[in-house]
């Protein structure tokens, strides 16, 4: 993350730079003046420049670089007269709810930092509130950590190198699971949210279960990207926090059921091409619905694996910096934004440095060095070859966090169950994943019944549903009817490679290229994929890189 623009005259207008205000990163591949307005935030610059000098007790700030663009915040990195760097960040209007966004980071920050002993920045100014500062925005001024971007040297480091980062995050979570707290939701100063009547100040538990006295913090409303994407900021649901695993889940089939019926266009789905399958709000509902009525037999039944913790869930390579001296010494992890104190199950993901192009892994399965590797051409070998030590780095971690952290493992190996696919499936209805859902109910899950540890548990109940053959055909057209809309946008990817609008965006050089591949592709799609002409239109109206 390298900055860009550099001015340094400590006499200069700073709110002359457009750039510093607006998305400069790349184009909205669709719907990209909307795109681009909820990316563009104005505020007081010089103000903003003036509040990072007298942070760190300098006379004035001499130089201030942006940073490439994030989808939600901007980032500059400001300089001192007396060579003092801090970076300060501004989110946009797309980042989440006003004040709760920026006060929960701040706080979860200070949490892993003071608490949890991680490397999180250190926060030396910052506001939650755009209309009682001077800057005229949310800001928040932080430590520059010293020490060089992981994802500059991942790739060329050596598999025993990448273990021993893999060992320290691993060492990160299992301090960060010793503490946990009274309720889900997401972390505030107890000064920045509303106190109930009675509220204890002390929202957390210590590794031995004993209550912590501290009353800095309290447990308020999430601001999981989750609850605030595609729209769902503008609606009023119960946003936390939850006391129990089983009003938090109740609460995500309520929050999802509220913006089906209130939002005035559904989304347009992210992974497959609409046609044969058409969202549409019935359907939708009909998977939150039977949610409602399962999700507490699907919850585990060991009561550790729901327990809330503090968690980053987002740890790549761009969030984390390293020692410039010893590259396996972590230094800094940033992108607190949107944390939750979630059940445990759910932050049981694999690191996304972890990320691999293959086969997902079970268990400790190792996987096996490819057999084929000579009889591919040098690139496919090399290609071939560096999947193998990603997947074998994978594994590794698995069988650390066997070893080192069983609790977590456990959570690890829920994960892969059907109740955590209808579970976490339900988390984002509002978007796409209905027709998979309503699949499994009358598959998956009619035949795992009686052998759901939460049925045993709840008395055995009888398998709540019936759906009539009719009702049996629909569902099954409408799960191979999205799985084709699926391998149609999975084809689209492959071929379009590097062009592709993975985020949504594409570089200003490929703009052109990239809107004259996808039309082509829309108009061929329509009469590959769709059967007749209903589903032609449809394909028309629900492509989803138009505006």
């Amino acid at each position: 993350m390298v900055p860009r623009r550099s001015t340094s005259s400590p006499h200069i207008d700073w709110n002359q730079h457009d750039e510093f205000f607006n998305f400069t990163r790349g184009r909205f591949i669709r719907n990209e003046e909307q795109e681009m307005s909820q990316r563009h935030v104005k505020f007081n610059m010089n103000q903003l420049a003036l509040i990072s000098a007298q942070a760190v007790g300098a006379a004035s700030c001499v130089s201030i670089k942006k940073y490439p663009d994030g989808m939600y915040n901007k980032a500059f990195l400001m300089t001192m007269c007396n060579g003092t760097e801090v970076v300060a960040k501004v989110p946009n209007p797309n980042a989440g709810l006003p004040h709760l966004t920026t006060a929960s980071q701040v706080a979860s920050m200070e949490f892993a930092r003071e608490v949890c002993g991680t490397p999180a920045p250190r926060v030396l100014a910052w506001s939650s509130k755009s209309r009682e500062n001077t800057v005229g925005a949310e800001y928040i001024i932080m430590e520059k950590i010293n020490g060089v971007l992981l994802s500059s040297i991942w790739l060329s480091m050596s598999v025993e190198k990448k273990t021993k980062i893999l060992k320290k995050l691993s060492s990160y979570q299992q301090v960060w699971m010793s503490f946990s707290f009274k309720k889900y939701g997401s972390l505030y100063y107890i000064s920045d949210i509303p106190m109930q009547p009675n509220q204890s100040p002390s929202c957390y538990y210590d590794k031995d279960n004993v209550e912590v006295k501290d009353s800095r913090f309290a447990v308020g409303p999430s601001v999981h990207r989750q609850t605030v994407d595609y729209g769902r900021t503008g609606i009023d649901f119960y946003r936390g926090p939850w006391n129990t695993p089983k009003d938090y889940c109740n609460g995500t089939g309520q929050r999802e059921i509220t913006c089906v019926k209130s939002i005035e266009h559904l989304p347009k789905p992210l992974v497959s091409i609409s046609g044969r399958y058409v969202p549409i709000r019935a359907k939708k509902l009909a998977a939150l619905e039977a949610y409602m009525k399962i999700f507490e037999v699907l919850l585990p039944t060991d009561s550790s694996l729901t327990k809330s913790h503090i968690w980053h869930s987002d740890l790549h390579t761009e969030n984390i910096f390293v020692s410039t001296e010893d590259p396996t010494e972590i230094v800094g992890i940033i992108d607190w934004q949107a944390v939750a104190l979630s059940p445990l199950y759910e932050n049981a993901v694999q690191p996304a440095i972890l990320d691999y192009d293959g086969p997902s892994l079970n268990g400790l399965e190792r996987p096996e060095e490819p057999s084929n590797l000579q009889e591919l051409d040098p690139d496919a070998r090399k290609i071939a070859f560096n999947n193998w030590i990603d997947m074998t780095i994978a594994s590794y971690y698995r069988t650390l966090i066997h070893r080192d952290n069983p609790r977590l493992y456990h959570a690890i190996e829920f994960r892969e169950t059907i109740n955590y696919d209808l579970l976490i499936w339900a988390k984002n209805v509002l978007i796409e994943g209905e027709a998979v859902y309503r699949k499994y109910l009358v598959d998956d899950l009619k035949t795992a019944w009686s052998t759901l540890p939460g049925v045993k548990a709840h008395g055995n109940p009888p398998y709540p549903f019936k759906f009539s053959p009719e009702e049996e055909d629909e569902i099954q057209e409408d799960y191979d009817s999205m799985c084709a809309g699926i391998e149609c946008l999975s084809q689209i990817q492959q071929q379009m490679g590097p062009l592709f609008p993975e985020d949504g965006t594409v570089s200003h050089k490929d703009y052109d290229s990239a809107k004259e591949v996808l039309e082509f592709y829309k108009k061929n799609i329509s009469e590959v994929l769709a059967r007749n002409d209903e589903e032609k239109a449809a394909v028309l109206a629900w492509w989803p890189y138009d505006s």
